[in-house]
């Protein structure tokens, strides 16, 4: 049953970032995480985070096939097993949170620490292995909100360890069964929604304006690297800024 929860819990991560944007789902797949987890033992903690990760990137990274099968001159078998693959390496980091991670509910102050930190950890390794793919990081899940002043300040991985540091307070009420988090949670979905634009930095000037364009010739990568398509492509350019 831990298992349909968690795959639960991997949709409502997705559906936090674009273009579903239910951004505050994010903290709601977080405690369905922690509450599954909580009394298992390590390598059982290590199998679920890697469960969660690889639901989380089948789910959100599924895209990558279709590219390589489109732009890459695969065939849909070749696509589809090098993405399995990829979603396989870049789910293994999490099992480092499963192996690591301390019960909440008897050690809460250093164990939520510890799971958010663990957390921004896994999140640098995925973001610097195989060339880095910062894809699906929980602070990119969190632009327009409370939290924008902290991006410019500290970056995204302070906004995952901010994120995942709420969540696990809100599973330590849960575990504890304490008044305050009957009462503080719904101050915090308030100030969540309330409060969107806060931010401490200044913006820029309403009345400056900025004119650019972008071109996109949707050329393929085997024409790129084709000598003989150089000319072709150089005429494209060339035709498009006359």
């Amino acid at each position: 049953m831990n298992l349909i929860y968690l795959l639960f819990a991997a949709l409502f991560y997705v559906l936090s970032y674009s273009p579903f944007d239910y951004k505050i789902l994010i903290f709601v797949s977080f405690l369905i995480l922690l509450i599954s987890i909580e009394k298992l033992s390590s390598k059982k903690k290590a199998l679920y985070l890697f469960y969660y990760s690889f639901m989380i990137h089948f789910i959100g990274v599924s895209w990558v096939s279709q590219s390589l099968h489109d732009y890459g001159s695969l065939n849909y078998y070749e696509s589809a097993l090098i993405t399995l693959i990829f979603i396989i390496l870049i789910s293994l980091p999490y099992i480092i949170i499963g192996l690591f991670h301390k019960p909440i509910s008897t050690n809460g102050l250093y164990s939520t620490n510890l799971f958010a930190s663990l957390f921004v950890v896994v999140e640098f390794i995925k973001s610097w292995m195989l060339g880095g793919f910062p894809w699906l990081l929980v602070g990119h899940s969190q632009t327009e909100t409370i939290f924008n002043f902290i991006y410019p300040i500290l970056g995204s991985y302070a906004v995952t360890y901010f994120v995942i540091l709420i969540s696990a307070w809100i599973s330590k009420g849960y575990f504890n069964r304490t008044k305050y988090t009957v009462i503080l949670v719904p101050i915090f979905t308030l100030i969540y929604y309330l409060m969107p634009n806060l931010t401490f930095v200044k913006s820029s000037d309403l009345n400056e304006s900025l004119s650019f364009t972008i071109y996109q010739p949707n050329i393929y990568p085997k024409e790129s690297y084709n000598s003989v398509e150089a000319n072709n492509i150089q005429q494209k350019y060339i035709k498009f800024l006359n």
